[in-house]
C-alpha cells in the first residue's frame, strides 16, 4: 500500500509540473488584458477565437484586425509564471502572467 502511495504521489507530482512547463492556460498582463492558450487556440484579449502555433514554450498567431496586439504576434514562456509577447505594431515586450482567479 506504501509503495502504490508513493507511486501515485509521484505521478501527480510529475504531471502537475509537466502542465505548468506549457504555454497553455489562460495569462494576463498588467493593463487587464486577457488571453487563453490552448492547444493551437486563442482566444484574444478582444474576445476572438484565432488558430496558431503551439511549440510548447512559444506560441505565434495573426492578430484580426482591431485587436489590441496587431499583426503577427509572438509569445515566449520565460518560466512557469511569465511570458512575453511581441507584435508587429510594438518592438517593446509585454509580459504576461498566469491569472490568478479574484476571491
Amino acid at each position: 500500500a506504501f509503495a502504490t502511495a508513493a507511486c501515485l504521489g509521484l505521478f501527480c507530482a510529475f504531471a502537475s509540473a509537466a502542465w505548468a512547463d506549457r504555454v497553455d492556460g489562460e495569462w494576463c498582463d498588467a493593463t487587464g488584458l486577457r488571453v487563453v492558450i490552448q492547444g493551437d487556440a486563442i482566444v484574444t484579449p478582444g474576445g476572438a477565437t484565432a488558430r496558431g502555433s503551439n511549440r510548447r514554450h512559444v506560441f505565434t498567431y495573426d492578430a484580426p484586425s482591431g485587436e489590441a496586439l496587431a499583426g503577427h504576434v509572438r509569445f515566449q514562456q520565460h518560466n512557469d509564471d511569465l511570458m512575453r509577447s511581441t507584435s508587429d505594431d510594438s518592438a517593446q515586450e509585454r509580459d504576461w502572467r498566469r491569472c490568478r482567479p479574484v476571491s
